[in-house]
């Protein structure tokens, strides 16, 4: 009796574990909700990730926590078994040949539009035939099949695109920054005095440097403050994100926070 109800809880231990750490499929959005964390770039705020493996060996797709493994690296060491360093792991799953031992993405749901896209990491440069291959694998084994794109990140991508090798629905950045509110541009902490600048009527702009600006349009320059907050989506290489990075200077990208009761009630406080 003793080894039966060992064995019982052994293996509801093994399928509760399994649950909470990874799916074979997604067939709900709370189970997607449950998995996932951040998105592979920072640039995309209002976005829920999780991140996929698909196990080239074993022909098994992982749809993992992606709060528990913050990496794909983490999860295929210490779930799937690989055993060598982070460099040889890069080699084996970023290459343009099909010797791959894991296909790797996230899956990003954009809560908004409830649209959901597929992105590889910007430097991973996997051939057409995989990337086929992997989105329809994907494809097969979520309930938003049907809405399911994958996202135009990289040169190396955009170039497979533009000479018709990818047989799947893809997108630009454009179709996600229409979809979002928004961006976490450069991540500081800091304290000063809300203020709010009107650019778009020409409003004086001689911002204090112990101010936390709120502004409605990209300025031409960027003032020495504590921090700004804009209603302005910015594509990653614009003049506003560039300056802001170079000085650490804290900005975030908030399309509705003009009109936010919640922020123009804290405007002159510290």
């Amino acid at each position: 009796m003793k080894n039966i109800l060992a064995f019982l809880f052994l293996t509801f231990s093994i399928f509760s574990y399994s649950q909470d750490n990874y799916v074979h499929s997604i067939t709900k959005k709370q189970q997607f909700l449950n998995l996932s964390g951040k998105p592979l770039t920072d640039k995309f705020t209002n976005m829920k990730s999780v991140k996929v493996v698909y196990d080239y060996g074993a022909k098994k797709i992982y749809f993992f926590n992606s709060r528990r493994y913050t990496y794909h690296y983490d999860f295929c060491s210490q779930v799937l078994g690989f055993g060598q360093e982070i460099g040889e792991f890069n080699k084996e799953s970023y290459n343009p040949t099909n010797r791959r031992t894991y296909l790797l993405a996230n899956i990003n749901y954009l809560e908004d539009s409830d649209d959901w896209v597929m992105e590889l990491a910007a430097s991973d440069e996997m051939n057409a035939g995989l990337i086929n291959f992997f989105f329809n694998e994907v494809n097969k084994n979520v309930f938003f099949k049907d809405k399911l794109k994958f996202y135009l990140n990289s040169p190396h991508v955009i170039g497979l695109n533009s000479k018709k090798a990818l047989k799947i629905p893809a997108v630009f950045s454009d179709f996600i920054f229409k979809r979002i509110t928004e961006q976490s541009i450069e991540n500081a902490s800091n304290v000063g005095i809300l203020k709010k600048y009107d650019l778009q009527k020409k409003q004086d702009f001689n911002p204090k440097s112990d101010e936390i600006i709120i502004i409605n349009t990209t300025p031409e320059f960027i003032p020495t403050v504590k921090g700004i907050i804009i209603t302005e989506l910015q594509t990653p290489l614009s003049h506003l994100v560039l300056l802001a990075k170079n000085r650490n200077v804290p900005v975030y990208v908030d399309t509705k926070v003009w009109d936010k009761e919640s922020v123009n009630n804290l405007l002159g406080k510290k």
